[in-house]
């Protein structure tokens, strides 16, 4: 680990660095010394600052005698310095890096969060295998999204977690697996080396201790400060608060006394005195781990949760301290902090608070951004700043000492990572979800150069001396000089165009970068793979100088300056057509961008115009997304578009500029292949009209819709919000029961029409993977519960059936329930891979097509807790005082094999509906209750317990009742595992209304107007029309 330690020098290191100070600081050495701004003091010259600014003063012009110099210096100091030595390994990976020094110790390489190593890799002499050192591109491909950061080891080891709970050791050559640690929960927690042991934590609420060599768990620590916990007001915080030791299953137990109850109430802690502490609402580890070694008897792992600690750690497991920063909005802690030489400690919090402890907790100074900070701050080398950026796009340089602000900067959009900074130039590097990468003077805040790719950045770069990496969420890595930021390099990492953003910063491995993704690979990119010719030449995912004619925009979609509308995929990428082939269920997600002085602004969109031509029969529905200057233009859902068809949409966008932008695009809609049944996978439609009693519950009826990897690519917030959440969401949809077409459906108007639907009501439950990944369940954790609309059409999927969904429900991913008012899926089934929303081999050809999704759904602003927080601190209300999201989602035919252990049919088949009853209550029949009597037969399992609902039907409308089933039904075990009663509370108004249209007197529910549907696990156990207060 690349951290400075006070103290006396070792003689001959102190003299090495002396001469090597000298020689910079006289210029002798032609290219050692970098320009610096006009009007730049020198560095202050202290012990810590010649060792920091010789490990950051060289670049890749030096003379070989010097730099054979800097190699021998380096190892010296990292053999008397380095809290991450390790036993001698023999490494012929790169000779810059000591052998006994990781390369990439943690998420942001060392302590001081600077994200720089001094080791050159691009301007690296070839090797004998066309890139450096004979490195080759590989990339590993994990179970679900990668939102981490890997730490590298010594001995070549690719140290990562998933969010399909695994936690994975590479090999760094070549990306073969070695070991893999499964968890209980996802991981996006970047891990850290310790000498020989790596320590990584995962949303199961337990950090882990392990062997690099081998995977052996030597301790764990939990957290323990839940809302429900006993132990909820403990911890120390810059408000007052109490104290209290943590819980760990090391072998070890002998916990240090408990911390002391900080009373700092200097003038810098503005809220002292006034925050108490209290427990968050889950124990997940979303924190980056941060390891410092103050002195060799004092090792500290400090780790940020969910539950609003920020948990420091000893080395053998047991618990130093926790701090808590107020809970206020949301008080998780995502960043992992900096810790300077003396084991002070500096922190941020989701809920704008930056802070800096002493090594025991105690409180030195207390900040607020008044918004959130996802970003850990990082140290300049001679501790005077600490850079700080928060979602409201603001980046601060703050006194070391003292926390008050030295200057500020304001990007077009939220800071989401980290910065790098490069000592030796006094700059420091950023990215923003503006699209555009900054380096800015680090003394004065200053802009110096910028460079756009018009996509989200997320990541925190890595610094290298000749070198500065980055990814985007365009699925582009690059490479660029940090002195100019021209472009070195870029290399597009895309396979699925709706699922390939880069928000795992990269690391700096012994001859590549390496990075994850969000479709769950681990890919390293050799640092020469693209510029030297054998490699950049025949690889077409590279770009480089010889392939483009601009350095300021490196992305495969430029856009131009001025104002332009534009379509945007599913996925987000922006398109300057609506391409041809396009589905016949498809949204339009228009969005206007103004670009100016190689900068995006921000564009609010005030009012909006659309039509189509031919027209559909419908008008279009326009919805407007926050801030980031789009609209989705849908239309009907039942007639859809005509396949094989030209239609011209056009759109006009009034901004809040005053100005209108107006742009037709014209489009053909997919035709029906040949090879196209149009026919839905019968497998999932057990039912040919109705269901009755349980002869349809078997085994092989036991296959659902899956719906996995949700992906909200607009607002840009929610992939900063909660990425690693909605990729890992499971929805399982089952039908249910078909809907009867009514005379006055809206497809009777169009007679003419060469496309025809049917409809089916669905329902929809959480799924849970189990570890191996391999078996789905429901989740009687997460209760998403809901009734929704199957719509499929015959024909016109461009390769498939085309089919939409659509339902309302609360989803929850790890954090506070989202609400999703209009949650839409439109999708292009393809019937030969039992899928949508995936790339595919064609069965034909050797090459492959993308079956399309698209997702959406609707909340109005302060709906709930996460739609507020939304609102306030993501800009993602729009001016409709709605948050609109628009995005993409997989699926695929879920069937549970003969004889595994099935949670979805096995089970249901143990259960009987006895009794259904529907009251009137209240005052003229103000609301209804429908009760439920199920016994169990023994048929059933009893190891496994059985999820129950109730779906309401209106049989005049033909339409499902949406209930909020989480709320409304209660479930009364009677005798355990033997008879359950089923409680749901509706309003009248929901039925009364089918029964006020029908002219029932009294506005009270009659006869044969509800269907009552009773639910066990995914199928129907019962399925038939009830009357008021009659038995069934």
């Amino acid at each position: 680990m690349y951290s400075i330690f006070d103290g006396n020098l070792g003689g001959g290191l102190a003299s090495v660095a002396v001469i090597l100070l000298a020689i910079y600081t006289s210029g002798i050495v032609s290219g050692i010394k970098p320009t610096l701004p006009q009007k730049q003091q020198p560095l202050t010259i202290t012990k810590a600052a010649i060792l920091t600014q010789y490990h950051q003063s060289f670049i890749p012009t030096v003379l070989e005698t010097v730099l054979s110099i800097q190699k021998w210096a380096q190892k010296q100091f990292h053999a008397l310095f380095s809290s991450t030595v390790v036993p001698s390994v023999v490494n012929d990976l790169n000779a810059d890096f000591p052998p006994d020094v990781h390369p990439w110790p943690s998420f942001r390489a060392n302590c001081e969060n600077t994200g720089f190593v001094a080791v050159r890799t691009v301007s690296k002499l070839s090797g004998s295998g066309g890139t450096a050192d004979g490195s080759y591109y590989w990339s590993f491909q994990t179970g679900r999204g990668i939102f981490s950061v890997p730490a590298i080891s010594a001995d070549g080891r690719v140290l990562i977690g998933s969010a399909d709970r695994k936690f994975y050791a590479l090999d760094e050559k070549t990306g073969r697996p070695i070991w893999h640690i499964t968890t209980d929960e996802i991981i996006d927690s970047a891990a850290s080396l310790h000498k020989t042991n790596v320590i990584f934590a995962s949303g199961d609420g337990h950090i882990y201790n392990a062997s690099i060599a081998t995977g052996q768990i030597s301790w764990t620590f939990a957290a323990h400060h839940r809302q429900d916990s006993p132990d909820q007001h403990l911890g120390l915080t810059c408000g007052g608060g109490g104290t209290g030791a943590g819980s760990s299953t090391s072998s070890n137990t002998n916990a240090l006394p408990a911390a002391i109850v900080n009373t700092n109430n200097n003038n810098n802690n503005k809220n002292a005195g006034i925050i108490s502490a209290v427990g968050g609402t889950s124990t997940w580890f979303e924190g980056q781990v941060t390891i410092s070694t103050v002195n060799k008897d004092d090792t500290r792992i400090y780790v940020g949760n969910d539950d609003y600690r920020l948990y420091s750690v000893h080395a053998n497991g047991t618990e130093a301290y926790s701090f808590y920063p107020g809970p206020l909005p949301y008080g998780t802690i995502w960043s992992g902090p900096a810790v300077t030489r003396s084991g002070s400690v500096i922190g941020t919090a989701m809920n704008g608070k930056y802070f800096k402890l002493d090594r025991n907790g105690k409180c030195i100074w207390f900040h607020e951004e008044m918004n959130s900070i996802s970003s850990g701050p990082a140290v300049d080398a001679d501790l005077t700043m600490v850079f700080v950026g928060a979602w409201n796009g603001i980046m601060r340089g703050v006194n070391h000492t003292n926390g008050q602000t030295l200057w500020t900067f304001s990007a077009g959009d939220s800071i989401y990572g980290g910065v790098a900074v490069d000592a030796a130039r006094r700059r420091i590097y950023f990215g923003s979800q503006d699209g555009v990468f900054y380096a800015l003077n680090s003394v004065t805040g200053k802009s110096v150069w910028r460079f756009r790719v018009n996509y989200p950045i997320r990541t925190s770069p890595a610094l290298a001396l000749d070198a500065l990496y980055f990814g985007a969420s365009n699925g582009m890595v690059y490479a660029l000089e940090p002195e100019s930021g021209l472009l070195i390099w870029a290399f597009d990492t895309t396979e699925d165009l709706d699922h390939r953003e880069i928000n795992a910063s990269p690391a700096l491995g012994h001859t590549s970068v390496i990075f994850g993704s969000e479709d769950g690979r681990i890919i390293s990119i050799p640092y020469r793979y693209c510029v030297d010719k054998k490699t950049a030449k025949s690889d077409t995912r590279c770009i480089n100088n010889d392939k483009i004619t601009s350095n300021t925009t490196a992305t495969t979609d430029i856009i131009a300056d001025g104002r332009n509308l534009y379509y945007i995929h599913p996925g987000g990428k922006i398109s300057h057509e609506i391409p041809d082939a396009f589905p016949i269920i498809g949204d339009f997600h228009i969005r206007l961008l103004i670009v100016t002085d190689n900068k995006t602004r921000a564009a609010h969109i005030l009012r909006a115009t659309a039509d189509l031509s031919p027209p559909i029969g419908e008008s279009l529905t326009i919805e407007y997304l926050s801030t980031s200057g789009s609209i989705l233009v849908k239309h009907d859902r039942v007639p859809f578009l005509e396949s094989a068809t030209r239609y011209n949409l056009t759109v006009t966008m009034f901004d809040n500029s005053m100005a209108s932008t107006k742009r037709v695009f014209s489009f053909m809609t997919a035709a029906n292949d040949d090879g196209d049944t149009g026919v839905f996978p019968q497998s999932i439609i057990p039912i040919p009209n109705d269901v009755s009693g349980d002869s349809n519950l078997t085994v092989a009826a036991a296959k659902v819709l899956h719906f996995y990897n949700l992906k909200p690519s607009y607002p840009p917030s929610w992939i900063s919000l909660n990425q690693i959440g909605f990729d890992s969401v499971n929805l399982l949809i089952s039908v249910i029961h078909r809907i009867t077409p009514l005379v006055n459906l809206r497809q009777a108007k169009n007679q003419n029409s060469k496309n025809s639907v049917i409809q089916y009501v669905v329902w929809i439950a959480a799924g849970l993977l189990n570890q191996d990944g391999s078996i789905i369940s429901l989740d009687p954790t997460m209760p998403t519960l809901a009734t929704g609309v199957l719509t499929i059409h015959t024909g016109g999927g461009g390769g498939g059936t085309a089919f939409s969904l659509s339902s309302q429900f609360s989803l929850i991913t790890g954090g506070p329930p989202i609400p999703m008012t209009g949650f839409t899926v439109s999708a292009v089934f393809d019937t030969g891979s039992q899928s949508f929303g995936n790339v595919v081999k064609n069965s034909t050809s050797s090459g492959s097509k993308k079956t399309q999704s698209w997702m959406s759904w609707s909340s109005w602003c302060g709906d709930s807790i996460s739609s507020l927080i939304g609102a306030i601190q993501t800009n993602m209300c729009s001016s409709r005082g709605r948050i609109v999201s628009v995005g993409a989602v997989r699926g695929r035919i879920y069937e549970e094999n003969e004889g595994e252990e099935s949670f979805i049919g096995r089970v249901a088949r143990g259960w009987t509906v006895k009794e259904v009853i529907v009251k009137s209550g209240g005052w003229i029949a103000t609301e209804y209750n429908v009760v439920v009597r199920i016994i169990n037969d023994g048929g059933g399992d009893d190891e496994i317990p059985a999820v129950f609902g109730i779906v309401l039907f209106d049989e005049r409308r033909q339409v499902p009742i949406h209930v909020d089933y989480g709320s409304a039904m209660s479930v009364s075990i009677v005798e355990k595992n033997t008879a359950v009663v089923l409680r749901l509370v509706v309003p009248g108004v929901l039925l009364n209304i089918a029964a006020g249209s029908a002219g029932v007197a009294g506005g009270v529910l009659g006869k044969d107007l509800l269907r009552v549907i009773v639910m066990i696990n995914m199928y129907p156990a019962f399925n038939s029309i009830v009357n008021v207060d009659a038995v069934y």
